[in-house]
């Protein structure tokens, strides 16, 4: 978690895939390999974050799930505005 106390608080995901890998570019025997090793390496990322003592990377009850896997980067941000009420957020002090 960022910010416990963020008056937004937003929680992204994607699946990872071979295929959606693939979808960005290499092809071919030696870039399977690479993909593979590559989604291995992820996934054990993302397992080492989940479960870590300190600020483990998992959702918090009061956040919004976003799912990136079929979106781009502009289209996330896109996303995000409709979901915050301006008139809540109020200047720190």
């Amino acid at each position: 978690m960022f910010s416990p106390d963020a008056d937004y608080k937003f929680f992204f995901t994607a699946s990872m895939s071979l295929e959606r890998f693939a979808a960005k570019g290499a092809r071919g025997r030696w870039e399977r390999t690479y993909r593979e090793e590559v989604l291995k390496d992820i996934k054990k990322r993302d397992a080492t974050d989940y479960n870590r003592k300190e600020g483990p990377l998992r959702q918090a009850k009061d956040a919004l799930l976003i799912d990136t896997t079929p979106i781009d980067n502009r289209w996330t941000v896109d996303m995000m505005p409709p979901f915050i009420d301006l008139s809540r957020l109020k200047p720190k002090d």
